[in-house]
């Protein structure tokens, strides 16, 4: 473990290693003007963070089919099948009003309520125009062209990058309510999963109780990503609910579990090929070992991994089930369900399989939890969830852990 002010300079170090990228940025000789006729799948690119375009083909005049997994590399992805991130290289080209790509996804894929996004500087993101969806074989959207514009950004939902866990821990690290910024473990491709330890240091440890939250084992789940952002900024903020869970409680938060697979732009896998969810009982994978480490080092009071899902309106959980774990083990699991369904809406809920992490962690450890399950799609109020709605959510979430803890007491 590292302080939290030494881990400023950990973290300004790995944000300058090389990214992976399988397409060569090197440059390009373009000519002066272009049209959107000329654009051709060499102008896509997917080796930023987290980019994954899959068999990408020009199907006419800006028209391009591409695919959403890459199985031959990774394996099958489950049936979420949603993860997409590309950019368009627009350099020298003349837009005209009304110029736009069409951009189309072999179907099947699980975008039926997920309306993709896009953006001119990979930061201000707009949900594609009217009119995408299913059209037979394929799943189609627009991109609309702006002149002056050099990229053009498109994605499943709101982008997140590894790199920003890292950015954001520089600033955290200098709050005097984040004690330490630990590593517990290193992907296979060397990426470090890092630990914020947040509470109030005024407060003895004696009477806290420990609270473990992580996200990021389904990297292409970003929805759940900036969740818990949101959870992770009302933690440390000045809200009364956040003062008192730091004075009463030690919580430990992993913002992405899969920092290999989030960069590489994987929906449901890590760099190897493992759905990490499902490994807790073999643990082929690295991450699901240390994580695992990590939950008996701590055996905290609960344990909630996020996640997104793509139903509609719909958030919910994945969670150990009854009938699964017997009703003795399940017991400590509704009052938690009930506090964070107070805040949090769980309108559909799922059983975990028995190699899911909460399900093992409850059956081996007496840990309970559960996997809050964001949605990619529409709120309650019917319109489009944005990023901040994906925030609020999150800090819904520890209104509920409040009301749990008091619950115990």
């Amino acid at each position: 473990m590292i302080s939290a002010f030494l881990f400023i300079a950990f973290v300004s170090a790995a944000l300058g290693h090389e990214q992976d990228g399988a397409q060569s940025t090197l440059y390009r000789n373009l000519p002066a003007v272009r049209s959107l006729a000329d654009l051709d799948v060499a102008d896509f690119f997917d080796n930023m963070e987290s980019g994954s375009l899959v068999n990408m083909k020009k199907a006419g005049p800006g028209s391009f089919n591409f695919e959403v997994q890459d199985n031959k590399i990774y394996g099958y992805q489950g049936t979420l099948m949603v993860w997409f991130y590309g950019m368009c290289d627009l350099r020298n080209v003349k837009v005209e009003a009304g110029d736009k790509l069409k951009m189309a996804l072999r179907w099947p894929v699980g975008l039926t309520h997920v309306r993709p996004v896009y953006s001119y500087d990979s930061i201000n993101w707009n949900f594609v125009p009217e009119g995408w969806g299913r059209d037979g074989d394929f799943f189609r959207f627009d991109l609309p062209l702006r002149s002056g514009e050099s990229r053009l950004y498109f994605a499943t939902h709101y982008p997140y990058p590894p790199q920003r866990v890292l950015e954001r821990a520089i600033k955290q690290a200098k709050n005097p309510n984040v004690r330490s910024i630990e590593t517990i473990g290193r992907g296979e491709r060397d990426r470090p999963t890092i630990m914020l330890t947040i509470t109030d240091p005024r407060v003895s440890d004696r009477n806290k109780k420990a609270i473990l939250l992580s996200a990021g084992d389904h990297p292409g789940e970003t929805a759940s990503l900036w969740g818990m952002e949101g959870s992770i900024d009302f933690l440390l903020s000045e809200d009364p609910v956040a003062k008192s869970l730091r004075k009463n409680a030690i919580i430990y938060v992993v913002p992405i579990l899969s920092m290999d697979g989030s960069a590489l732009g994987t929906d449901r896998r890590q760099a190897t090929g493992v759905n990490i969810y499902f490994d807790y009982q073999k643990f082929e994978s690295r991450e699901a070992r240390y994580m695992w480490e990590t939950v008996k080092r701590l055996r905290p009071s609960l344990w909630l991994d996020y996640h997104s899902w793509h139903l509609g309106t719909a958030e919910g959980l994945y969670g150990p089930h009854p009938k699964v774990v017997g009703a003795d083990k399940y017991a400590p699991v509704k009052p938690l369900i009930d506090a964070i369904g107070k805040y949090f809406p769980l309108k559909q809920q799922s059983p975990d399989t028995l190699d899911s992490p909460n399900t093992q962690a409850l059956l081996k450890l007496g840990v309970p939890g559960f996997c809050p399950e964001f949605n990619f799609g529409k709120g309650a109020n019917g319109e489009w969830k944005s990023m901040e709605d994906q925030r609020v959510l999150g800090s819904k979430i520890i209104m509920g852990i409040q009301d749990y803890l008091n619950g115990l007491n």
